[in-house]
């Protein structure tokens, strides 16, 4: 099982590789997200913690499913799961992001992941 700062180290590469792959420095995208350089930048260092609002919006922006099962979650219950619940992720609000991130938490014992 994956911790969560394991997942967010293996966010934070595919961002860099999106970011290579794109010739895009972080002060641009930082730009294209409405987001200070500075920030995102101590952010994606793992310096500072990542909003959900702010992980949204790079994965919008570089085109990344943050649920990539390949990269991420290794376990195929929990990849059939994630892949099931991926789709529905990005028409939460904010709000309803953080509350849903607190009720995984919750479940994240690879025991608890529900069958769909």
């Amino acid at each position: 099982m994956h911790t969560e700062k394991e997942i967010f180290d293996e966010l934070r590469k595919l961002i860099d590789l999106r970011l290579k792959e794109r010739c895009l420095k972080k002060v641009e995208l930082a730009k294209l997200i409405s987001c200070d350089s500075k920030h995102l930048s101590l952010m994606l260092s793992g310096k500072r913690n990542i909003s959900i609002r702010i992980l949204a919006n790079i994965c919008k922006e570089l085109e990344i499913n943050p649920f990539d099962t390949a990269t991420l979650f290794k376990s195929s219950k929990a990849s059939r799961f994630m892949n099931r619940i991926a789709p529905f992720i990005n028409k939460l609000s904010e709000s309803e992001l953080v509350t849903f991130a607190e009720m995984m938490k919750l479940t994240a014992d690879k025991e608890n992941i529900p069958e769909l």
